[in-house]
């Protein structure tokens, strides 16, 4: 199965000593639910073809201190939708252990 080209895309970086660990995190949690799943070297790539908004996808690339995210949807509401439940679910596994910063770029 291929990735599916979305029209609307988003990217962000996430920089802090354990930030492969939370993107590692989200990778597990949400793999069950991608359709299709796809890992090619450091990148893996989720699909969502039925998320409650409609169709969206993130890849997350993770180094050890570094990770890229780069999020694509159908439109600006499921983009915004992927992008606020990247950011709220990793700021929620840091909790107050750790001060985080998502900034997204369109």
């Amino acid at each position: 199965m291929s990735i599916p080209e979305y029209p609307v895309t988003a990217t962000a970086t996430l920089r802090h000593e354990r930030a492969g660990r939370y993107a590692k995190q989200l990778i597990s949690h949400w793999k069950a639910y991608s359709e299709p799943f796809l890992v090619e070297g450091e990148t893996s790539t989720l699909v969502f073809p039925t998320v409650e908004l409609g169709q969206c996808l993130v890849a997350i690339t993770v180094a050890d201190d570094e990770v890229g995210f780069a999020a694509a949807a159908i439109n600006e509401t499921q983009l915004d939708y992927i992008t606020g439940e990247v950011t709220s679910h990793i700021f929620g596994w840091a909790k107050d252990r750790d001060t985080l910063e998502i900034v997204w770029s369109r």
